[in-house]
């Protein structure tokens, strides 16, 4: 699931940075989404990823379209006492 690839790859990667996967991999250029993908996080997320390849692929999306993925797009280990932020709550209540 989602819960577990965050808890065990994005969180431990990211703890105390104050930036997402997304920000760390594209700090010289961050990159403006054009898609946003909605989500169950306790679904398997290899159906996730064939369900978002399939509908690129009928809606002949290229696959260099960026795409906003909560898990890798904001910073998750906000919440955890001692971490130097931002909170996902904070996150949200940005306008951006």
């Amino acid at each position: 699931t989602l819960y577990e690839i965050v808890d065990h790859f994005v969180k431990p990667w990211t703890q105390n940075t104050g930036n997402s996967i997304a920000l760390l991999m594209n700090c010289e250029k961050p990159l403006k989404a054009e898609v946003m993908i909605s989500h169950a996080w306790g679904e398997d997320i290899i159906e996730a990823m064939v369900a978002l390849l399939g509908k690129a692929y009928a809606m002949k999306m290229p696959l260099t379209t960026v795409v906003w993925f909560c898990a890798f797009a904001q910073y998750q280990p906000g919440d955890a006492k001692g971490d130097c932020g931002p909170s996902v709550a904070e996150q949200l209540s940005k306008d951006p």
